[in-house]
């Protein structure tokens, strides 16, 4: 059978060689190869953020309760979700503070939130306002008390082992009434900011 071009065979038949589909397949390994870092600071990057940004909601969401509440709402770092325990700042509850101890459980007392605010490779540390007893709590007023009643400023310093030490830190500020984000100059150990 002849085509137009007065060729003969199948005209329809075509495929890959041996050749081509291994060079194909060597392109795209090294370009999966020379991608993959890249793609992990990425995933880092956006971990980091993640939790700088899931730390802000919660604190605006403690603000908010007790101006709604007409109460004290207090964060703390938790192991269990029900109380407060330890000083990692990756898991935190909020609660309603009614007898005004520090600690959940008491009469009127109610966990509001129970938030994870990291995934792996991420490390959270308070100043030492913060870890000075480990609460950041907000009066009805609305207002930010971070260790003893009269401060009123701190800092929770979200940290990546997994970046370069220029990019690897965020710095989740609050005084008075104001929270905020912030890029802080990170360290390759991921210490605890100043106030």
């Amino acid at each position: 059978m002849r085509d137009d071009t007065g060729r003969t065979g199948n005209a329809g038949a075509g495929g890959f060689t041996l050749i081509e589909l291994l060079v194909t397949l060597a392109v795209l390994a090294l370009a999966v190869v020379l991608a993959a870092p890249s793609f992990q600071g990425i995933i880092a990057r956006n971990r980091l953020t993640a939790a700088a940004n899931e730390l802000v909601a919660t604190l605006q969401i403690a603000r908010t309760e007790a101006i709604r509440l007409n109460k004290r709402v207090v964060l703390c770092p938790s192991t269990n979700g029900a109380s407060c325990q330890g000083s990692d700042w990756r898991r935190v509850i909020v609660f309603v503070d009614a007898n005004a101890d520090g600690n959940p459980g008491g009469a009127g007392d109610s966990v509001v939130r129970d938030v994870t605010a990291s995934a792996g490779g991420v490390a959270i540390q308070g100043s030492s306002n913060v870890s000075s007893s480990n609460r950041i709590w907000f009066a009805a007023d609305g207002l930010v008390r971070a260790g003893n009643p009269a401060t009123r400023v701190g800092r929770l310093s979200v940290c990546s082992t997994r970046l370069p030490v220029a990019e690897n830190s965020r710095e989740v500020r609050f005084a008075v009434s104001r929270i905020s984000v912030a890029t802080a100059s990170g360290t390759a150990a991921c210490i605890a900011p100043s106030d």
